[in-house]
């Protein structure tokens, strides 16, 4: 299968956008161009064969491309130097020859879509077809699809009849379609219709082409015309992609990949080298700790990757120094692309190296760290060994400049793919893997009554909080089977907090591991019940109180005390049930008394410490005094004096 995209136009209507630099050349809110996620995507989905008609300022489509060469994809570029005086028929009608041989998707250089969406299309065992939404309003200004017994029959602006659907010049054709298609533009170019869509040509000849209309409901699949159209377009398209990670599971000692089965059309087995070089490019680095040579991704790295660079200086909570020593060993290596392996710390490193390539200066005084993210083409996989931070499927990252957390995100910031090795478990202690199932249960939790939650952040939670609840003894136990589950429950759990953010719980933990040096999931194990029984206490309060926002605070907590006591079949549960079984939890794993000689002038350092911006997700509002209360409790009840 090949691929012919048409960015031969203008794209006036995007105004100074497109003032100097090619349609498809505009970026996305994410800051990614829309030809170069077309290439992304395309590539991702096994078509490295590509023919592009250009019109102005065809050097950056070329120097775009580029990238994607680096990585085995073949590009002819056909220029149509009269671009301001024809439509695109005459563009197709210059890259005929190049036409005549084998299977193509033909698509505009202004279509955003969903990876899902072309999984979907190539896997169809329909030879020909055009994409279409029975279920859209019909567009005034944009191409609708007249719809006979299931076949495209005619493609137009004009068309607003009741067999006429909602269509995106998205197509998959067989080499017989588009012959047919071909020819029937080179009658229309001979006889001087210039100015016209190739769809005019199409439309004579449809029921030659037999083209299937091909539904794309549930995908997204848009046009950029307008400003308009790109700030729905960069907003909307950010939960496909989210959604649509590559996520795998390691197998075969580390000679195979599994897709997890998420949205995306993953499934099967493949081999785990190639499935790498299909996402990494060049000489990758590999920031990891120092105990790579235990983890089954080592063999594949070095099979794949001869030759790969390793990065290892960092510390547990990584320093925005280290993070420069990573760029240096970057740059002085030659490396294109990224590997983490480890737990959240190194994912968080590779991130932020990711983040800070090709900004502005030198990186001193931490002036990468204040600097605005653009999007960062360069590779990235990430293969987690704890199941915990589920770092490997969100877009943040933290790094401490001047001994100050601070948190990095963009998008762009998501891995490309990331890796499951449940085999990597069996070398954690078991204060580690308490410590770390734990943090992925409170992410779970927090993600579900976080106020920004979503359905789809609320399914990653629910299967993340069964899984866990079913199978955390088993797992503590040396199960396998359960390890896997567990990496899975981590991953789900980033995905959901990947949508929502973490919350209050989150919040105050982090200065109780920095002044307590204890870990981040224990940490936060002890944060939750006071979080809980706030959020219980707050909505059990003075009637009075007892308007819509207790009243669906009340809904959520009894959904998640649902969700943590599976066996119980009553359907409106007391919400207070799930605090105590969380309460259970932490009590039977036994985790070590801390110690604190002076944890009442320590208070006001850990107020002074949350974050503002994740007391912002929690349903209710938390002020200063409310921390210090929490605190106390928690202290008093948790830490040996």
């Amino acid at each position: 299968m090949r691929a012919l995209i048409f960015n031969s136009g203008l794209g006036s209507r995007l105004g100074e956008l497109t003032a100097s630099n090619p349609k498809a050349m505009v970026r996305l809110g994410n800051g990614e161009t829309i030809f170069g996620r077309q290439l992304r995507i395309l590539h991702a989905c096994g078509i490295d064969d590509f023919v592009v008609t250009t019109g102005p300022y065809a050097d950056q489509l070329r120097a775009e491309a580029a990238r994607f060469e680096a990585r085995g994809c073949t590009f002819s570029f056909v220029p149509n130097e009269v671009y301001d005086q024809t439509n695109y028929i005459y563009s197709m009608y210059l890259a005929r020859d190049l036409l005549r041989d084998g299977d193509f998707l033909v698509l505009h250089g202004d279509l955003v879509f969903d990876m899902g969406y072309v999984r979907k299309v190539l896997g169809s065992e329909v030879p020909s077809l055009g994409s279409v939404d029975v279920s859209a309003p019909l567009p005034e200004k944009d191409f609708k699809a007249r719809v006979v017994r299931g076949k495209v029959h005619e493609v137009s602006v004009g068309i607003f009849d009741a067999d006429c659907v909602a269509f995106q010049p998205f197509y998959k054709l067989s080499q017989a379609s588009m012959t047919v298609w071909l020819d029937a533009v080179c009658g229309f170019v001979d006889s001087g219709d210039v100015k016209i869509y190739a769809e005019n040509a199409a439309n004579v000849v449809f029921d030659l082409m037999d083209v299937d209309a091909f539904g794309y409901e549930g995908h997204f699949v848009e046009e950029v015309d307008t400003l308009e159209d790109l700030e729905r377009v960069s907003a909307g398209i950010g939960m496909y992609d989210f959604e649509q990670q590559p996520v795998f599971e390691l197998v075969d000692g580390g000679a195979s990949l599994v897709g997890v089965c998420y949205a995306g059309g993953l499934d099967g087995v493949c081999d785990a080298g190639s499935a790498l070089r299909a996402v990494l490019v060049g000489k990758p680095l590999v920031v990891t700790g120092s105990h790579l040579a235990s983890f089954g991704v080592k063999d594949t790295l070095d099979d794949a990757f001869p030759g790969y660079e390793v990065f290892s200086g960092f510390s547990s909570n990584p320093t925005y120094d280290e993070v420069l020593a990573g760029l240096e060993v970057f740059a002085n290596a030659g490396c294109e692309s990224i590997v983490s392996v480890g737990g959240g710390s190194a994912i968080d490193v590779a991130k932020c190296i990711k983040a800070f390539l090709g900004m502005r200066g030198d990186g001193a005084a931490g002036e990468f760290a204040t600097q605005t993210i653009t999007y960062s083409p360069i590779p990235h996989v990430a293969v987690p060994t704890t199941a915990g931070t589920g770092s490997e499927s969100t877009r943040f990252a933290v790094c401490y400049v001047d001994g100050v957390k601070t948190s990095i995100a963009q998008d762009c910031l998501l891995p490309d793919a990331a890796v499951l090795d449940a085999s990597s478990l069996e070398m954690l202690p078991g204060y580690q893997k308490k410590c770390t199932l734990l943090d992925a249960l409170c992410q779970a939790v927090e993600s579900y009554w976080s106020v920004s939650a979503c359905e789809k952040s609320r399914e990653y939670s629910a299967k993340a909080i069964g899984l866990m609840v079913a199978n955390w003894r088993a797992y503590l136990d040396g199960d396998v089977t359960a390890a896997r589950l567990m990496m899975k429950v981590a991953n789900l759990a980033g995905k959901a907090i990947n949508l929502t953010t973490t919350t209050a719980a989150h919040a105050m933990s982090y200065k109780l591991t920095s002044l307590y040096g204890i870990p981040h999931g224990h940490a936060v194990a002890l944060c939750m019940p006071a979080v809980w029984g706030e959020l219980l206490a707050r909505c059990e309060g003075d009637p009075s109180e007892a308007n819509a926002v207790f009243a669906d605070v009340r809904k959520t907590l009894s959904e998640i005390s649902a969700l943590i006591l599976p066996e119980c079949t009553a359907t409106n549960l007391d919400p207070s049930v799930g605090l105590l079984e969380f309460e259970q939890i932490v009590a039977e794993m036994g985790l070590p008394v801390i110690k604190a000689s002076n944890w009442r002038a320590d208070v006001p350092v850990l107020v002074e410490s949350v974050n503002v911006q994740r007391l912002g997700n929690f349903p209710l509002l938390l002020g200063p005094d409310d921390l210090a209360r929490m605190y106390k409790t928690i202290l008093v009840e948790n830490i040996e004096r």
